[in-house]
């Protein structure tokens, strides 16, 4: 491959250069701790994930807090790409109280 970098990715540089990673990569200089850095990159990945497979990822965020309950009891059934199917039988009810 040449500089222009015209043609197939190599696996260990895909998504790398993504404008989402880039952001993230950006931002995360200005964490003020390591805790902070985890939680905000367990939330890039689900929001990405979630706009990978679909989903909106507000949508999706406001559904798992919603359903923290029954997602303890099957995380499988949460997932970005299924997360809709779990929550069909239980929208026919009121909302959960905030």
């Amino acid at each position: 491959m040449d500089a222009s970098d015209i043609g197939p990715r190599s696996l260990a540089r895909y998504g790398q250069n993504e404008p989402e990673i880039i952001l993230h990569r950006k931002n995360a200089l200005f964490y003020k701790t390591l805790s902070g850095a985890r939680v905000g990159d367990i939330f890039m990945s689900l929001i990405y994930t979630a706009e990978l497979n679909g989903a909106a990822p507000f949508d999706y965020l406001v559904a798992l807090q919603r359903h923290a309950a029954q997602i303890a009891d099957s995380p499988a059934e949460w997932m970005p790409w299924n997360y809709q199917a779990a929550l069909a039988p239980r929208t026919s009810g009121p909302d959960p109280p905030a």
